[in-house]
């Protein structure tokens, strides 16, 4: 009888424990659940009493979380404190965890509810950000849909990035050496992220060095050559994470990005060609370099080929219908071949973002009458850039800003999807006569940002390197809450202050006038 009860008295306090344990979890999800709804409402509830609020000129905010509740109601208050008899409001429309082609993506849907007069944007780091991202779309099970496990995701991956791995504002600092490959990488991740490129290839060849078919090793060692000039390194790499991994992108995307630097038509031939014969079950490959193929070289077939491949192997995919229509469309000016791949946009899912961009693109058909090939051939030959005379970029690209160097990134840092989406944005903004404000990310130099629009003409620039300085005088914690990009994270009040200062300064003292 007292063996019977001991026993039931254990199970009941591992079933109490259960319990609480349970309770206490639960708990926690809804918290997190209410801070993220809690996050959003403030937002809401700003955006709403700016766009009720009648107002003169109207700025509307996009990017990631650097912009998210950060920044936009200090510029706010700035911009209606200038004293210029000129009313603003300011819009927060940016998302945390997003990249530029979220960003942009929304963009239409964003536009058409705010009618903005500015846009200030702010956008890349996450396209790039170490760390394998939890893609919502794929977490299918219940496990990955919980606010926990997300959480729990993140926060490894932070601190497999800037703490285990010994990184810190002021460099690597640790025995590259004595760690494992998995915490390896995320310390290269974090020194490539921070411009110590050096660091990176290190970590990736130790790396290597281990399993030398690990394809996120390569990954990385074909990132630290590309952005400390070592293109020949890259191609070499890069065909061998080919070798292991025929369909993936990143590779083609440094391979497309070296032939476009070195203005090498016949190697980026070369490469569409493989990845075409490589990979005819993978969309994101020829998504990747078929845009570039047309026009960057003109090469009208190859392009041609290449998306075609990809709506072949991604037939319900909306991204790759909806680019492959506006390619045939814009840069083809066939609307025959456009039209049937938006109405496929539309019936997959009528009230996506892609849906209403295909709709608006369908609702314009007529504005892009059929030209000949021929005669399109000679309109795009005008483009090229070997016709342009662009100068070449440099082979040897300085570092970003790594504390308390006082060294900066120069022209060359973003990759071909950033620029893109950038100029994609400034195309968007132009049609609706809307201006474009590009701000740089606090710390980083604003050349890699004026390379983008090296031949653009009407778009205004937002620098925050001064705040590199500001953060080694007066310590890193003053300005920044955390390590979020390596050599910046997310800005504190006095931080976004600055942030906001600088945003007033270009609308107050450039935009208004011209406008």
């Amino acid at each position: 009888m007292d063996i019977f009860a001991k026993k039931t008295s254990w199970l009941s306090k591992v079933m109490v424990f259960l319990a609480g344990l349970l309770l206490a979890l639960s708990c926690a999800e809804l918290a997190i659940r209410a801070a993220g709804m809690a996050a959003k409402s403030f937002q809401h509830r700003r955006n709403s009493r700016a766009l009720s609020g009648r107002s003169s000129v109207r700025v509307m905010c996009i990017g990631d979380s650097m912009t998210f509740n950060q920044y936009p109601e200090r510029l706010e208050e700035l911009l209606n404190s200038a004293g210029k008899g000129v009313s603003f409001s300011v819009v927060d429309r940016a998302l945390p965890c997003t990249n530029s082609m979220d960003t942009l993506a929304s963009l239409k849907k964003d536009l058409d509810e705010v009618n903005p007069d500015i846009v200030l944007c702010m956008m890349g780091e996450n396209d790039a950000a170490p760390g394998r991202i939890l893609r919502v779309e794929k977490a299918v099970s219940p496990l990955q849909r919980l606010r926990l496990y997300r959480a729990w995701h993140y926060t490894k991956e932070l601190l497999l990035k800037n703490g285990f791995s010994g990184y810190s504002v002021g460099g690597w600092k640790g025995d590259i050496a004595s760690v494992g490959v998995d915490e390896l990488l995320h310390t290269g991740e974090s020194c490539l992220t921070g411009g110590d490129y050096a660091c990176a290839l290190s970590a990736a060849e130790t790396a290597l060095g281990t399993d030398p078919r690990n394809t996120f090793a390569l990954q990385l060692k074909c990132g630290a050559q590309r952005l400390s000039g070592d293109f020949e390194g890259v191609v070499k790499t890069a065909e061998e994470l080919l070798s292991l991994d025929p369909g993936n992108s990143l590779a083609y995307d440094h391979l497309c990005a070296i032939y476009f630097y070195r203005r090498d038509g016949k190697g980026f031939r070369s490469a569409a060609e493989k990845l075409l014969q490589a990979s005819p079950d993978n969309p994101s490959g020829p998504m990747t370099c078929a845009r570039y193929a047309y026009y960057y070289f003109g090469y009208r077939d190859l392009s041609d080929r290449l998306f075609a491949q990809a709506v072949s192997a991604a037939p319900r995919d909306q991204g790759v219908l909806l680019q492959t229509a506006e390619y045939q469309l814009k840069n083809r000016r066939k609307p025959g071949l456009a039209k049937p791949l938006l109405e496929r946009v539309i019936g997959l899912n009528p009230g996506s973002a892609e849906t209403a961009k295909a709709r608006t693109l369908l609702s314009d058909i007529g504005s892009y009458p059929e030209i000949p090939d021929k005669e399109q051939d000679r309109m795009a030959a005008r483009y090229l850039l070997e016709k342009r005379g662009v100068a070449r970029p440099p082979v040897e690209i300085p570092t970003r800003p790594v504390f308390p160097s006082t060294k900066s990134t120069e022209p060359g840092a973003y990759d071909l999807v950033v620029s893109g989406n950038y100029l994609a944005l400034k195309e968007i903004l132009d049609a609706r006569n809307i201006t474009l404000l590009a701000m740089q990310y606090p710390t980083r130099s604003l050349a890699p940002l004026k390379y983008v629009f090296a031949e653009q003409t009407g778009v205004y620039f937002v620098s925050n390197e001064g705040l590199k300085q500001l953060a080694v005088r007066g310590g890193y914690e003053k300005y920044f809450t955390d390590l979020y990009a390596g050599d910046f994270g997310h800005c504190t009040d006095a931080g976004n202050a600055i942030m906001a200062a600088n945003a007033a300064e270009v609308i107050l003292r450039q935009v208004l006038p011209a406008r």
